[in-house]
């Protein structure tokens, strides 16, 4: 097909190309807009210091990280993440907020486990509808885990660096993001709709169709006149 037809057809059937962009826009907008909450995240702060090849400065007493304790950090981040997500660790969060009447699969489904890159940095994040939850999960979580692996390792290789703080706001929407997306794929869905319908339109509509399928040139035209 012609990209001069097409464009054609798509000033002939513009209506299309509105009607189903604001459908899929509109649409997009009410489903996320009706199906958001607010969420607030929290994080707790982990170090961990691998034993065997790190250092310490007796002058401060400050533990000096190996590049091999690096490499170690991140070789572990899967099982970091496994122990986290563990029965056990989940058990004893569950325990420590009974007063609070968290369920198992609350603090299972909204904590998930990050680590900086070349670091030993780990960080435990919970993400709740309440920021007062998200911020007990979050600490709770953070020592149930430590206390895990210093269980399993015998070492006490784990250590709170900061505890999570109450999030002062929620999390951003990503309601425009949405919107946008939808805008765009009912654009497209109707631009798709118009290509199909006009390749397969054997109709004679302009001269450059009677030249195309006939293969014949055009001499004249008779304009075409409203009477009175």
């Amino acid at each position: 097909m012609e990209i001069q037809r097409f464009f054609r057809a798509i000033a002939r059937k513009i209506w299309i190309v509105v009607l189903l962009t604001l459908l899929a826009g509109g649409g997009m907008f009410y489903f996320t807009y009706n199906n958001y909450s607010q969420l607030y995240e929290a994080t707790t702060t982990i170090l961990t210091v691998p034993t065997g090849e790190s250092s310490v400065n007796n002058s401060n007493s400050v533990r000096i990280l190996s590049y091999n304790d690096i490499l170690i950090g991140r070789q572990f981040e899967q099982d970091y993440q496994d122990i986290m997500m563990s029965e056990k660790v989940i058990n004893d969060t569950v325990e420590s907020l009974k007063a609070k009447n968290i369920s198992y699969y609350e603090i299972l489904n909204s904590i998930s486990l990050n680590s900086q890159k070349d670091s030993n940095i780990i960080r435990i994040t919970a993400t709740h509808e309440n920021p007062e939850t998200s911020v007990l999960i979050s600490n709770a979580v953070s020592h149930a885990f430590i206390a895990r692996i210093n269980e399993i390792t015998k070492n006490n290789i784990f250590g709170v660096l900061s505890e999570a703080k109450l999030p002062l706001s929620p999390l951003e929407t990503d309601l425009f993001k949405k919107t946008v997306l939808g805008l765009i794929s009912g654009l497209i869905f109707a631009l798709v709709i118009i290509y199909i319908t006009e390749l397969f339109d054997s109709r004679i509509r302009y001269i450059g169709d009677i030249e195309c399928n006939t293969n014949l040139k055009v001499l004249a035209s008779i304009p075409k006149y409203k009477t009175n």
